[in-house]
């Protein structure tokens, strides 16, 4: 019974091989182009000082244009949760500000600068 389990590995193998060279070549589907313009955004000067303490509390913020929504980076599709940037300056620094619509938002890092190193 060994031997011929033995033997039926190679002539399942062979079999296999002469139909897949038998079988006629398909011919490749064409693949979708997607093509997404980059989107435009005009950043303000920040008249007041910002806080980078994660909320966007200050006049500036408040005054500071929304991007437009971001969209999947593969498809172009609207991303699943409304997730959009403002964006301010100053002598200094350039701020970004993330709006991001997040049912299940979870941190287990607490300090700042905090490594992720799981």
């Amino acid at each position: 019974m060994r031997a011929w389990l033995t033997l039926l590995g190679p002539v399942l193998f062979l079999a296999a091989a002469v139909n897949l060279a038998a079988a006629p070549p398909q011919a490749a589907k064409p693949v979708e182009k997607v093509v997404v313009r980059p989107a435009t955004y005009t950043s303000y000067r920040a008249m007041g000082s910002i806080r980078i303490d994660g909320k966007l509390d200050e006049p500036d913020w408040q005054h500071a244009p929304l991007s437009t929504p971001y969209v999947d980076i593969v498809t172009g599709k609207p991303a699943w949760y409304d997730t959009r940037v403002s964006i301010l300056w100053d002598d200094k620094y350039l701020y970004f500000g993330i709006r991001a619509e997040e049912r299940d938002v979870r941190a287990t890092l607490t300090g700042h600068d905090s490594p992720d190193l799981r």
